[in-house]
């Protein structure tokens, strides 16, 4: 039998004797140097030809034949059954339907009561959710879906921070981190004060607290100790905003406490999200220190009426409309990485969803680190009431600390660049009422928070 030829070594023969005729023609041409042989250039040339001709060919199709794949689920379920195509995992049933909710809980200001109301009314309305909701989805169907007849899943995850920047919490819940932007300083931050925070944004105070960290002095008090010093002893799971199997002695450079908080260690931080359907909720009073605008807005010397934008911001300016309003740079850094991080994220897909929900949370005792909080926070989320959409209200919304007069004549946040948040996923109840379970709860569930969850169930 005639060995069959290797077409790879016939074209390398072929171009080196190509490529050597050549040369010998050169060399006789150029130099004078002949060859007592003869040259085969032509013959050569035609099989360099031939050769590159094979290689330009382009197969002609007459016809295209398309396999069509379909999957029909057996009389128990698609996941015992072995048949089962690959694709069918990701596409088929309710797997996209699972949603996980992040609840974040300002440990600053807001005293441990309300966190306590927060976190158990939030409790409650997860439970509404899990049985309310997914009831919409009949047993059948899920008995021939590829979740093996089970309901599609809400998680959640409650985390008490020592910090202030809430729209980085909303970040943290796709990348499993907090002070995603870069440092903003703070109470624990180790910071220089007065001086600027390296590779961060704006100057450090140590007076209060901005980045996510564990607080520098410890009293008996202290209320970030305190709210996981409740959850561990109530066999509740709290999330922390630093690192996991800490303790008061191990974190802080004063400790005050005695023996208040021997025990409680810390669990770290909640998961990054692995589900296309995500949800957060801020608990939060206020986010300012007493010297310097950090991180979101000022500390007034008093309660104006209205609240001016200068208080809601970096303390610069008179202007009823906040046309000369300075925001703050740690505002401005969360507020463009949280839109990265989100694009990001829903570029992953049509089916991927995330939205957020502010709580401005009233204290029992409203003090002037509170009063400038609504007027920042709804500048910031909302885009107004208004047909044409420019940040400012017809008639401003209520606040129960604070007046929002000003938002009817202007909103510095719309108006350079670093609002509409609602726009990308936000919402906020700007009413800040005295915070219970009541409106918050199985009975009778907060409509905005309803409404943004079913929008991620919704969108498969």
């Amino acid at each position: 039998m005639e060995k069959k030829k290797d077409y790879n070594i016939t074209k390398i023969n072929t171009e080196r004797n190509f490529a050597e005729e050549v040369f010998k023609k050169y060399r006789s041409e150029r130099y004078g140097i002949g060859t007592c042989c003869g040259t085969n250039l032509p013959s050569y040339i035609k099989d360099k030809y031939l050769c590159d001709y094979q290689d330009s060919k382009v197969t002609q199709y007459d016809s295209v034949a398309i396999t069509k794949t379909t999957y029909t689920p057996s009389a128990e379920t698609c996941k015992k059954d072995t048949d089962v195509p690959a694709w069918v995992d990701e596409l088929c049933g309710l797997k996209s339907s699972d949603v996980e909710v992040y609840f974040y809980y300002d440990a600053t200001s807001l005293g441990i009561q309300e966190v306590k109301d927060a976190f158990l009314a939030a409790k409650s309305w997860i439970e509404f959710i899990r049985t309310q909701e997914t009831t919409a989805v009949s047993q059948e169907d899920l008995d021939k879906s590829c979740r093996d007849g089970k309901k599609p899943e809400v998680t959640d995850y409650h985390t008490t921070i020592f910090g202030e920047r809430w729209l980085d919490w909303g970040t943290s819940a796709l990348t499993g981190d907090f002070n995603n932007s870069g440092s903003c300083g703070g109470n624990g931050s180790g910071c220089t004060n007065g001086q600027a925070i390296v590779g961060g944004h704006g100057n450090c105070t140590r007076s209060g607290a901005s980045d996510s960290t564990f607080p520098e002095t410890v009293k008996a008090n202290n209320k970030f100790w305190g709210i996981l010093k409740w959850a561990q002893n109530n066999q509740y799971v709290m999330y922390n905003g630093g690192a996991a199997g800490q303790t008061v002695t191990s974190t802080c450079i004063t400790n005050n406490s005695g023996v208040t908080f021997n025990g409680i260690i810390t669990i770290g931080k909640a998961p990054a999200a692995t589900k296309k359907n995500i949800l957060t909720v801020t608990f939060l009073d206020e986010a300012a220190s007493s010297d310097q605008a950090q991180p979101y807005h000022s500390k007034p010397s008093s309660n104006p009426n209205p609240m001016t934008w200068a208080f809601a911001s970096s303390g610069v300016g008179s202007a009823a409309n906040g046309s000369d309003a300075v925001l703050t740079p740690c505002w401005k850094a969360d507020h463009t990485e949280y839109i990265l991080r989100r694009n990001q994220f829903l570029s992953r897909g049509d089916d991927y969803c995330l939205n957020s929900y502010m709580y401005p949370s009233k204290p029992a005792n409203p003090g002037l680190s509170n009063y400038p909080f609504p007027l920042h926070a709804v500048a910031g989320i909302s885009s107004g009431d208004k047909t044409v959409k420019d940040g400012t209200w017809t008639i401003a919304p209520f606040n129960s600390i604070s007046d929002l007069g000003n938002l009817v004549n202007g909103n510095p946040y719309f108006a350079q660049g670093y609002g509409a948040l609602d726009e990308h996923g936000w919402g906020i109840n700007p009413a800040e009422l005295p915070f219970s379970s009541l409106g918050f709860n199985n009975e009778n569930p907060s409509p905005k928070l309803i409404e943004r969850t079913m929008s991620c169930y919704q969108s498969q």
